[in-house]
């Protein structure tokens, strides 16, 4: 059985040693470490102790728990807890979630647009936009000016669909339509 832990004053190792000392089932040890946890926790507020001799307590006394109880756990919280939590809040958490990831996606696409806008070449590189609800840059999506004017109707129908854009027109009102959104200037 671990023993519990010692400390550097002697006059704090005798206040930790009141704790009675239970011997017995299992259980008397997880209450004689947890008074002498409260005791540490005393001393450590008014400077008795050290943090890490605060802490050796604290890791004592669940050790103890865990070995008494079978459930591990740190400092009284037992393991369930967590993912209990998790489970508990993951319905609350779900739209604030997808809320971050828009204004991520949303502040990238600003990033991107302010990039593109200054795209006058052929060669000059594309910053592709992510859509809102995925985070994903579509496929396809065209790495230079070049490639946006060489896309096809088709290939721009696909794009505009992918963003939620309209896909009426031809290649030329299509094109438009695509630049402007992506941030380049007419």
């Amino acid at each position: 059985m671990a023993q519990p832990p010692h400390v550097g004053s002697a006059a704090a190792m005798a206040a930790l040693n009141l704790a009675p000392d239970i011997v017995g089932p299992p259980l008397n040890r997880v209450t004689r470490a947890a008074k002498r946890l409260k005791i540490a926790e005393g001393l450590h507020a008014i400077g008795g102790i050290t943090e890490a001799e605060y802490g050796a307590h604290e890791a004592f006394s669940a050790v103890v728990t865990a070995s008494a109880t079978g459930v591990p756990g740190v400092a009284g919280v037992p393991i369930w807890f967590g993912p209990a939590m998790a489970a508990a809040l993951a319905p609350a958490l779900a739209p604030l979630t997808a809320t971050v990831n828009n204004l991520t996606a949303t502040v990238n696409n600003i990033d991107a647009r302010q990039q593109n806008s200054v795209a006058t070449d052929n060669t000059d590189l594309l910053q592709g936009l992510r859509h809102a609800a995925t985070g994903v840059v579509p496929p396809g999506f065209p790495g230079n000016l070049g490639a946006l004017n060489a896309l096809t109707a088709g290939q721009l129908g696909i794009l505009l669909g992918a963003y939620g854009l309209s896909m009426a027109g031809d290649a030329n009102v299509r094109r438009r339509r695509f630049k402007q959104f992506i941030g380049i200037r007419p």
